[in-house]
C-alpha cells in the first residue's frame, strides 16, 4: 500500500508498506534517538526514531525489537527483525507529526 492511498478500513494511509522476507533484519532508516519501542495499538511491534527537526521514521510490524527508547542509532544499524509467513512492513515519516510521504527519502541499493 502507498502513501495516501485508501485503507480496507477506508482511512488514508499514514505510510508506506514493504514486503519482507521472513526473519529480515529492519534497520534504522536514518541517524537518530529511539523514543518509542513497544507494542502500540493495531500497529504491533512498533519502533520510532527521531531523526530531529521535527523529523520521526516509525517502523511498524516487527516481530521482535531490538532497539531500547534513548538508544542512539545509527543509519544501517539493527532495530528489529520481521517475522514468518508474508512479513510487510509499514513505514511512515512524520514531519513535525503531520505525515509524509517517506517513499523519497529511501534509496535502493543492491
Amino acid at each position: 500500500m502507498g502513501f495516501g492511498e485508501k485503507t480496507i478500513s477506508g482511512t488514508t494511509s499514514r505510510g508506506i508498506e514493504i514486503k519482507a522476507r521472513p526473519g529480515a533484519q529492519v534497520v534504522s532508516p536514518c541517524d537518530g534517538l529511539v523514543v518509542f519501542a513497544g507494542e502500540f495499538r493495531t500497529y504491533g511491534n512498533l519502533v520510532t526514531v527521531s531523526a530531529g527537526d521535527g523529523y520521526q521514521f516509525l517502523l511498524a510490524g516487527l516481530s521482535t525489537i531490538d532497539a531500547k527508547v534513548g538508544q542512539q542509532v545509527s543509519a544501517g544499524e539493527l532495530i528489529g527483525t520481521m517475522g514468518g509467513g508474508a512479513p510487510v512492513l509499514h513505514l511512515e515519516l512524520l514531519k513535525d507529526q503531520q505525515a509524509i510521504d517517506p517513499a523519497p527519502w529511501l534509496r535502493k541499493t543492491s
